[in-house]
């Protein structure tokens, strides 16, 4: 299965806009935007973790029997979840 969404890692920093704290979702070496302004920071990291997610399902699903995949999925909540 082909991905045509942004490559991984994502990652929250936090910022403040308009005297307003919040948090954006980045990627790569020159902090390009995957979000502009996200308020709460456990959303921000839910948006970070979603590539690390939709990869650890399609892992799980291809091979409902591999053990590695499975822990995949699990890492990949917890990043979201953290």
């Amino acid at each position: 299965m082909k991905t045509k969404h942004t490559k991984s890692p994502w990652k929250v920093v936090e910022r403040t806009t308009n005297g307003t704290k919040g948090f954006e979702v980045t990627y790569g070496s020159d902090g390009e935007l995957i979000t502009d302004h996200v308020y709460e920071e456990s959303d921000a990291k839910l948006i970070a973790a979603a590539p690390d997610l939709l990869e650890a399902a399609i892992n799980l699903t291809e091979d409902l029997s591999c053990e590695e995949s499975f822990w995949e999925l699990v890492e990949a909540i917890q990043k979201a979840t953290s």
